[in-house]
């Protein structure tokens, strides 16, 4: 809540302050939550952090590692799991038509890879598939895109 002047490699700033229009000016205790996805990431969310927000997306086993490292770095910072929040992101794909829910699903997560190689790194998806599906879909990506990545996938 004070005024800021700051000159970084990217950002500069001068004299500026939070434009508080409602409620009060004292500061306050804002909790940091991080979307961790990698190793070292996630050890140091369990140092530093109030929470994380674990990835969609992924297999069990990720989350199961991805705990541990969360308790390991809490650990180093004299803490324990029951400190750190930790929701999950999950998707859900609902229609009458089951089908077509799991073809809506399928169309997510081709897309998703493609997207977010990150993310299909940690769930163990092969690099190839991930170019492969890349090279299939633009930025951004068309219907028609994504149904032919997606038929390829189903494919391989």
């Amino acid at each position: 809540m004070e005024r800021v002047t700051f000159h970084g490699e990217f950002v500069n700033v001068d004299g500026i302050e939070l434009d508080v229009v409602h409620g009060r000016r004292q500061p306050r205790n804002v909790p940091v939550y991080i979307g961790a996805t990698g190793d070292q990431m996630m050890e140091m969310t369990g140092e530093i952090a109030e929470g994380v927000v674990l990835n969609y997306c992924v297999p069990p086993e990720y989350n199961i590692k991805a705990l541990e490292l969360l308790e390991k770095g809490a650990v180093k910072a004299g803490r324990h799991m029951e400190d750190l929040d930790r929701p999950q992101l999950v998707v859900c794909s609902v229609d009458n038509d089951h089908d077509r829910a799991i073809d809506t699903t399928r169309e997510l997560l081709t897309q998703y890879l493609a997207q977010q190689p990150h993310i299909a790194k940690a769930s163990g998806v092969a690099p190839e598939v991930v170019t492969q599906i890349q090279s299939i879909l633009g930025w951004p990506a068309t219907h028609e895109q994504i149904q032919a990545a997606n038929t390829w996938c189903r494919k391989t």
